[in-house]
């Protein structure tokens, strides 16, 4: 009976103290952060941020109440979020949170319940005072389904976020991603606190358009300045990093002695060189005779890099969606595209390209790397052992028969380098040059997933900032199966990972059962 009675006493003490503890919780921010790369902990660029502050940065975060999971658990991550920045910032950064529709008035009430619906049976009504005035700054609704009165319907929601800081104010319109809210939150302090940001100069024969979301997302933490090189590439001057995409045929002797000074002087320089024309409509590639003559391939031999005069195939690669005709209809079919490799043999220790997997590098010529004794060469990605590459004049049709005999498997080949200095000279800083096959990875029509990361983390390298790809990078570290074990290899570890926790905790348990059963044989 007493020991009955004590189990009681400790139960019900076990529930008061968790009882306790959530009271606490409610007003005292406390996280614990178990993962490996610390994706819950605030970043040390982010830390740097906010201690940099000079004065008071205000954020309004925007939230509609009542909203269906998962939208329902955003506002106490943003919450917990923010409260983190606010502990570091020594007390510079206030926040608050609003629902738009408390701060309704009776006139916008009214407006509200003078709604009608349009010839598709879409409710359309004049916008109230809060939401006129949340579009100006930015903020706008989003369409959310949820289940209610046992019916489906349409909510109008918001989940914005407002930062302001010496007169001035950057906005998320929407919070997407809570893994990537962070660092989009990070990147905007910085653009409001920054003086001036730094400037990269891309010089590019890619047309505008099909850069412009890789230009619009890089402006967050760079000023993208397009220019094109006089006689004597004067634009150097002006710039702190410099990217070159598409044909190089401009470059010529006078323009690389400037760049090559650039390099020296530890600024970032990234070519990305397009060895064919490619036309993402017919996905035919086109070449110009000329371009074994280009000063720049002497330029690059010098820095240990010979770029092959060809395009690597995967057979590890990306669908494309073609439209074939069939039985009198036009279907979008997928199929594997070999010119398109997707990469899984990227660099861990980098930076740049650090928890990165799967990016899609299309149509990338090869390069063949060579260290001297001032000049390491390090590959950044390389394609699978199942890759091959074809030289002129290429069939890149789509459609074309890939088991035709012809092949010849020669991978793994290196598709993307960084060319660091050994030995420096008494002037001379570390190296930032980076040497790629294709620039098609900012390339809108391939701006997507993993490319796009390696897209923006470019920028980053380039300036040298270190903690802001740190934080980008900490989202991204994942533990992927390799592509090059055999089929059984991963069948076991897939099968180990399903079954193996159950297991082990059964084991455990088997033998705990075991030794009870001893010690009470034992008393008996």
């Amino acid at each position: 009976m007493l020991k009955k009675n004590a189990t009681i006493v400790v139960t019900i003490a076990l529930l008061l103290s968790v009882l306790f503890i959530n009271l606490i919780s409610l007003h005292k921010f406390i996280r614990i952060d178990l993962t490996k790369e610390k994706k819950y902990t605030l970043s040390p660029a982010s830390v740097k941020t906010m201690q940099g502050l000079e004065d008071v940065m205000s954020l309004t975060a925007y939230f509609t109440d009542g909203l269906p999971m998962p939208y329902a658990s955003y506002p106490r991550y943003v919450q917990d979020l923010l409260e983190e920045y606010r502990s570091v910032s020594l007390d510079k950064l206030s926040f608050e949170f609003l629902d738009p529709m408390y701060e309704e008035t009776a006139s916008d009430k009214v407006k509200k319940k003078e709604a009608t619906r349009d010839v598709f049976g879409r409710l359309v009504r004049e916008p109230t005072s809060v939401e006129s005035e949340l579009m100006e700054i930015g903020i706008e609704p989003v369409e959310i389904r949820m289940i209610e009165d046992d019916q489906q319907q349409t909510k109008r929601a918001y989940m914005g976020i407002v930062i302001h800081y010496q007169g001035k104010q950057e906005v998320i319109p929407v919070v997407q991603n809570l893994l990537d809210l962070e660092k989009e939150i990070t990147l905007l302090m910085r653009k409001l606190i920054r003086k001036k940001l730094p400037i990269v100069a891309l010089v590019s024969d890619v047309p505008h358009a099909s850069l412009s979301k890789w230009i619009h997302l890089a402006s967050q933490s760079a000023v993208i300045k397009e220019v094109q090189f006089t006689q004597n590439a004067e634009e150097l001057n002006e710039v702190d990093a410099l990217i070159i995409a598409g044909n190089p045929k401009k470059l010529s002797k006078n323009i690389l002695v400037k760049i090559d000074e650039f390099v020296r002087a530890g600024k970032g320089v990234a070519l990305l060189i397009d060895r064919f024309g490619i036309d993402t409509q017919t996905f035919q590639a086109y070449q110009e005779e000329e371009s074994v003559l280009f000063p720049v391939w002497d330029w690059l031999s010098s820095y240990g890099v010979v770029m092959g005069y060809d395009l690597v195939a995967d057979a590890n690669c990306a669908h494309i969606n073609l439209n074939e005709e069939q039985d009198g209809m036009l279907l979008n079919v997928p199929i594997r595209y070999p010119f398109i490799p997707e990469i899984s043999v990227l660099d861990q220790d980098s930076l740049l390209t650090r928890g990165l997997t799967g990016v899609m590098l299309p149509f990338v010529a090869s390069l063949q790397l060579k260290n001297s004794a001032h000049i390491q060469t390090v590959a950044l990605a390389s394609s699978s052992k199942n890759s091959w590459v074809e030289i002129a004049p290429i069939n890149t049709n789509p459609k074309r028969d890939w088991g035709d005999g012809q092949l010849s498997v020669t991978g793994p080949h290196v598709l993307v380098a960084q060319v660091k200095n050994k030995a420096m000279q008494s002037n001379e800083k570390n190296w930032r040059l980076l040497v790629s096959g294709t620039s098609s990875f900012l390339w809108d029509f391939f701006l997507s997933g993993s490319s796009q990361a390696l897209a923006l983390n470019l920028v980053d390298w380039l300036l040298a900032d270190e903690e802001l790809l740190a934080m980008r990078n900490r989202a991204l570290v994942d533990l992927p199966i390799n592509s090059d074990l055999s089929d059984e290899t991963k069948a076991l570890l897939k099968y180990g990972n399903i079954f193996g926790a159950p297991l082990l905790l059964l084991l455990y348990g088997l033998v705990r059962r075991s030794l009870r059963e001893k010690r009470r044989k034992r008393f008996l």
